[in-house]
């Protein structure tokens, strides 16, 4: 089984990582510390040493060459959340290190117009559900899209990631 760690902050941790998925991660990954900090791991780097697969997100560490050689077996990054650009470095592209974002994500769309349609086009390779508020779109055009149909508030309360697109149209 291979070894792992959550690695960001507090609150994130509890929002990202809900308890379904850390009991679905426990299945096939040894976490063998409590949840670190960014601040933690910088005191006590060597709980770095055995970790093979790093759980992350808002908060996440730098992966820099210093954390990247207190971690020497790392062979995956999973980042929960959005884009890595704030946690990698040239460094981390210079290892053979796998890294992974936007973990189980909801993205919400606002208007189903032409801008809209194409980004739903784009999200289809990705593992994410796709939730669109459109008054002048039917549900099958939206099924047609593999986006779900919700209200206007909705989109602000169950997506991670919102996209407002009627002022392209």
């Amino acid at each position: 089984m291979l070894s792992g760690l959550y690695i960001l902050s507090t609150d994130s941790f509890h929002k990202i990582y809900r308890q379904s998925e850390r009991n679905e991660i426990n299945k096939l990954v040894d976490v063998y510390a409590p949840q670190q900090t960014s601040e933690s791991v910088k005191t006590n780097p060597a709980v770095l040493q055995q970790m093979e697969i790093l759980f992350s997100g808002w908060g996440a560490p730098v992966l820099d060459e210093k954390f990247l050689s207190a971690a020497p077996n790392l062979k995956a990054v999973f980042y929960g959340v959005g884009s890595i650009r704030g946690a990698v470095t040239d460094a981390f592209w210079e290892h053979d290190i796998l890294i992974t974002s936007a973990y189980d994500s909801t993205v919400g769309i606002v208007s189903l117009g032409m801008i809209g349609r194409r980004i739903c086009k784009l999200l289809k390779p990705f593992d994410l559900k796709i939730i669109a508020h459109d008054p002048f779109v039917t549900s099958e055009l939206a099924a047609g899209l593999d986006a779900e149909l919700c209200p206007l508030e909705e989109i602000f309360q169950k997506a991670d990631v919102w996209e407002n697109t009627w002022w392209m149209n």
